[in-house]
């Protein structure tokens, strides 16, 4: 009788501990075929998904207008602590604002190795849409998460 109840007991333990997920490793499926267990990681927080996408450390990029309006995109990463400001001729725009409009920019930068100065400027215009002629000078620095630094100034 005690063998039983013992047997019961195990037989218990090791029925719940499957269901609550105590003991890792292989279940069966519907068609009695073994698979392995799948074991989800939650989703961190939206704005930490954002900032591993990233590909640089440093942005700056800085325009004179031909209308001498200036304009200023900066954004600077390094660990857990995130900078930016924005600088469209008299707004300005800091902390999280600038941080949320630059990481939304920057997920948009696609820079390949193959590409020149040129295709660069027209790149990063065409996203912050500024058309290239009404441009006077132009200057951008990047560092990337690889260590890749680019350093670009035009003058019109």
């Amino acid at each position: 009788m005690k063998k039983r109840k013992l047997k019961f007991v195990v037989c218990l333990l090791l029925v719940s501990m499957l269901f609550t997920g105590g003991i890792q490793g292989f279940a069966q499926n519907e068609d009695g075929n073994s698979e392995d267990n799948e074991i989800e990681k939650p989703i961190e927080d939206e704005k930490e998904k954002v900032k591993e996408e990233l590909k640089f450390t440093y942005f700056e990029m800085e325009l004179l207008l031909t209308d001498k309006t200036e304009m200023e995109w900066e954004y600077a990463r390094k660990k857990k602590k995130v900078k930016a400001e924005i600088e469209r001729g008299d707004k300005e725009i800091e902390g999280f604002q600038a941080i949320k409009e630059m990481e939304k920019l920057l997920s948009k930068v696609e820079i390949t190795d193959d590409m020149n100065n040129d295709e660069i400027v027209t790149h990063l215009l065409e996203l912050v849409e500024i058309n290239p002629t009404d441009v006077k000078k132009f200057e951008l620095k990047i560092k990337c998460d690889n260590g890749k630094k680019i350093k670009i100034k035009q003058k019109q």
